[in-house]
């Protein structure tokens, strides 16, 4: 104890090591689009020292690893869509995070059958801003409707069937579905 007015000091070292980031700043990768029913890979290589975690871990089957494959399955579009994900880059309890945009798009031009009548089934990714393309491959049948809508309307296709493909393009991924319009739709009833 000091007495008579003294004061009293204590000193203490600290280390500070400093951790550096990443070298690749966006270690999380560019933002990926699919088609429904398509896989791609997330990320970049892993640098050394650093442990990885995507989140959410929804359709990653790994979401520990620097380079996780994005597998939405065919089913049905992922909920929501665009899927945003965090990838958290942890070394000495330093931690760095980046994101990534997951896309999945369709082109659904829906079930066969006789004409005239509506291809396609409509806009199920309302959030992406995807193009539509329709376009006649083969047969007498014509489009009465818009060609780049994810629906329209087409006519009979008179003698012979008629196949249109949709197109739905979106950052340079485009997906294809074809349809076949069948000639005329006949009641065959006996009177």
């Amino acid at each position: 104890p000091i007495t008579g007015g003294g004061t009293c000091m204590t000193t203490d070292m600290i280390t500070v090591n400093p951790v550096a980031p990443p070298g690749n700043p966006n270690f999380g990768g560019a933002d990926v689009t699919i088609c429904r029913g398509d896989t791609a890979p997330m990320g970049t290589p892993a640098e050394a020292g650093f442990s990885y975690t995507w989140a959410p871990g929804n359709y990653l089957p790994d979401n520990h690893v620097a380079e996780p494959i994005f597998t939405p399955g065919s089913l049905s579009l992922p909920n929501p869509d665009p899927i945003l994900y965090y990838v958290t880059a942890e070394k000495e309890g330093c931690t760095f995070t980046d994101e990534v945009l997951a896309y999945v798009i369709e082109a659904d031009a829906w079930i066969d059958g006789c004409g005239p009548r509506y291809i396609g089934v409509g806009d199920n990714t309302p959030d992406i801003a995807e193009t539509y393309e329709w376009v006649k491959i083969s047969g007498p049948a014509t489009f009465t409707g818009p060609t780049d809508q994810a629906r329209t309307t087409v006519s009979e296709s008179l003698g012979s069937n008629s196949v249109f493909e949709l197109r739905t393009t979106f950052n340079g991924v485009t997906c294809t579905d074809q349809v076949i319009v069948t000639p005329p739709c006949e009641c065959n009833v006996d009177v």
